[in-house]
């Protein structure tokens, strides 16, 4: 086996420097774009149960009748007003409901929101997470992309 070596000339230890910075600078624009992304996921969530323009089964009249309204996943506003963008300690984002958060029922919210997305033996499936994923995954995607072609191309 041929005994191949390299030869390294030059300021190593400047280039280490340089891409120490590069990755700290890379990962500060990188989280700075996903939080941007994780409000916009926020917002069209909201606007989902502002405009009720997905495809819900709708509320049985008995519901309504103890509501006093119509909407869909819409009784106080509690639901909207608890939504948010957590910060997991690993550094991801998380975008729904906090297991801390109690909602007026007694229920976790976390909770509610997984009953109402995948429905239970008397509450049909409502989704909201999911279909608000379908229709960002691939415009988040397509950002990230012109994201780190600015960032490699100096436009950041």
């Amino acid at each position: 086996m041929p005994n191949y070596s390299v030869l390294k000339t030059g300021d190593w230890e400047k280039a280490g420097i340089l891409i120490n910075r590069l990755s700290t600078k890379l990962n500060s624009y990188i989280k700075k774009r996903m939080k941007e992304k994780a409000n916009m996921v926020l917002d069209q969530i909201r606007g989902h149960l502002e405009n009720q323009d997905l495809d819900w089964i709708p509320l049985a009249e008995r519901t309504v009748a103890m509501k006093e309204n119509d909407l869909t996943l819409v009784e106080t506003g509690f639901l909207k007003e608890h939504l948010s963008v957590i910060e997991q300690p690993d550094g991801q984002l998380f975008v729904g409901a906090s297991p801390d958060v109690v909602h007026p029922s007694g229920l976790a919210l976390s909770d509610l929101m997984i009953y109402q997305e995948y429905g239970t033996l008397t509450i049909p499936p409502r989704p909201l997470i999911r279909p608000t994923y379908e229709e960002v995954k691939s415009k988040i995607g397509s950002e990230f992309a012109a994201y780190m072609k600015d960032f490699v191309e100096g436009d950041e």
